[in-house]
C-alpha cells in the first residue's frame, strides 16, 4: 500500500502516542507539522530526515519496528519504483504482465519508468534478434510527452539501427538524422558517433561523397580516439568502394599497427582481409582473418568472419576446410536475421555443395529458404544459381525442365 509522507508521519506518531508539540523540542514547528500531515504541505527530504530522527529519539528507537530510514523517506514514486523493480525484477515478467503494470505505472504517472521500461524490452528483443518487436517498443516510446531529448535520440538510434539490419539503409539513415536532430550538444560522444552512423549508412547507399564528408567531420572536428579510428576505417571503406585498394590497405594496416582498443584490430584485420580477398590474394587474406577471429570477442563478429574464411578456402578449393567454416557460421549468420549477410551464406553454401556434386543437399538449404518468411525474397535468386550449377553438368533437357518444376 502506498502511503504519502503525511501519513506515515501521522500513522508512527498515533501508533506511539506522540503529539506534534513534542516535536518543538527538535526545531519542527507544531503548525508546520499540522499543515504537513493534512497535506497543505510537502516537507522537503530535509524535512523528512528530521522528523524521522525526531521519531527515532521520541521512541527510543522503536520507530523503526514500523519503518526504517529509508522507506520512511522514500517519496510516493520511489515506493511505487521499489514496487516494480521487486514484483518485476525479471525481463520475462516484465513482457509477461505488460498490460496489467502498465496501467497501474500510468494511474501514478510514472512516465519516466514506463519510458525506462519500454527501452530495456526494446532492447532485450534487440538482442534476441527481433527487431520488428523491438521497434514496437522503441516507437512507443516516442509517443510518451514526457520522453527527454537524450532519451528520444538513443530510441531513434536504436531504430535506426535495427532498420540497418533489415538492410533498410534509406529509413535507418533517417532515423540517424532524427537522433542527431535531438541532440544540443554538438560535441557529446553521442553526436559523435551519430555522426558515424549517418556516414555509413550514406555508405550503404553508395554515397561516397556524403559519407566522406562525414568523416572528415569527425576527423576534423573530434578528439575521441575511439571515433578518430571509426572515421578511419570508414575512410578505407570508401577508398576501396572507389579503387583506391592500396591507399584502403594503408589505412587498415596503420590501425592494426596502432589500435585504439582490440575493436580497432580486429575491424582492421577483418577489412583488410576482406580486401586482400578482392584482389584474389586468399593467403594474404586468410592470413589477416585468422587475426581478426583470434581477437573478436563478440559472437555474431566471430561468425562473419568465419563466414568470410569459408570464402576464401572455397576460393583456393579447399572445399573441407569451407565446409567447415560453413557449418561454424550457419547458425549465427541466420539468427542474426541481417539479409545481406543471410544471403551471402546461403549462396556461398549452395554452390559449395554444387561444386562438391552435392545437389541434394543443394535442394535442401533452397528449402530452408522456402520454410523463412524474411528470407522468402531470395529464394528465386538461390534457385537460379542451383539450375546454373545444374546447366554446366549437361543435364538432359528433359531432367532440367523436370528440376524447374520440382522448384517451383
Amino acid at each position: 500500500m502506498l502511503l504519502s509522507a503525511a501519513k506515515k508521519i501521522k500513522k508512527c506518531r498515533e501508533h506511539f502516542g506522540i503529539s506534534q508539540y513534542k516535536f518543538k523540542q527538535f526545531g519542527i514547528n507544531q503548525h508546520y507539522l499540522s499543515m504537513i500531515e493534512s497535506g497543505k504541505r510537502e516537507p522537503s527530504s530535509d524535512m523528512m530526515k528530521d522528523i524521522y530522527n525526531a521519531l527515532y529519539q521520541l521512541t527510543d528507537g522503536k520507530v523503526e519496528n514500523l519503518y526504517t530510514k529509508e522507506q520512511f523517506l522514500m517519496t510516493q514514486d520511489d515506493q511505487i519504483r521499489y514496487w516494480f523493480e521487486t514484483n518485476y525484477s525479471s525481463i520475462d515478467q516484465k513482457i509477461k504482465d505488460y498490460e496489467n503494470y502498465s496501467k497501474i505505472l500510468r494511474k501514478y504517472k510514472m512516465f519516466d519508468l514506463i519510458i525506462e521500461n519500454d527501452i530495456a524490452i526494446g532492447q532485450f528483443y534487440k538482442e534476441k534478434g527481433e527487431f520488428d518487436l523491438a521497434n514496437k517498443f522503441f516507437f512507443q516510446c516516442l509517443k510518451e510527452k514526457e520522453i527527454t531529448k537524450l532519451q528520444k535520440s538513443k530510441v531513434y538510434r536504436e531504430i535506426a539501427l535495427n532498420l540497418r539490419r533489415y538492410s533498410n539503409y534509406k529509413q535507418s539513415w533517417y532515423y540517424c538524422l532524427l537522433a542527431l536532430d535531438e541532440l544540443e550538444d554538438k560535441t557529446s560522444n553521442e553526436y559523435y558517433q551519430l555522426c558515424f552512423d549517418i556516414g555509413a549508412m550514406y555508405y550503404k547507399l553508395n554515397n561516397f561523397e556524403e559519407s566522406n564528408k562525414c568523416v572528415n567531420y569527425l576527423l576534423n572536428h573530434c578528439d575521441v580516439p575511439q571515433f578518430i579510428s571509426l572515421g578511419k576505417l570508414l575512410k578505407a571503406l570508401i577508398l576501396q568502394e572507389l579503387g583506391e585498394n592500396k591507399e584502403a590497405q594503408k589505412i587498415y594496416k596503420e590501425l592494426i599497427q596502432f589500435p585504439v582498443d582490440y575493436t580497432d584490430f580486429m575491424y582492421a584485420n577483418f577489412h583488410l582481409s576482406r580486401s586482400y580477398f578482392i584482389e584474389k590474394e586468399y593467403d594474404k587474406a586468410l592470413s589477416y582473418s585468422q587475426q581478426a577471429l583470434d581477437c573478436s570477442l563478440n559472437d555474431y563478429r566471430r561468425d562473419l568472419i568465419r563466414l568470410l574464411i569459408f570464402r576464401i578456402h572455397k576460393e583456393l578449393g579447399n572445399y573441407e576446410e569451407a565446409l567447415k567454416y560453413s557449418n561454424l557460421s550457419k547458425k549465427g549468420i541466420l539468427s542474426s536475421s541481417i539479409l545481406v549477410h543471410v544471403k551471402e551464406w546461403y549462396e556461398e553454401s549452395i554452390s559449395l555443395f554444387c561444386l562438391l556434386k552435392d545437389y541434394e543437399t543443394a535442394k535442401q538449404l533452397l528449402q530452408e529458404v522456402s520454410c523463412h518468411h524474411q528470407f522468402c525474397s531470395l529464394l528465386n535468386e538461390f534457385k537460379l544459381l542451383y539450375l546454373k550449377y545444374l546447366s554446366q553438368e549437361n543435364t538432359p533437357i528433359k531432367d532440367l525442365m523436370i528440376e524447374v518444376l520440382n522448384l517451383s
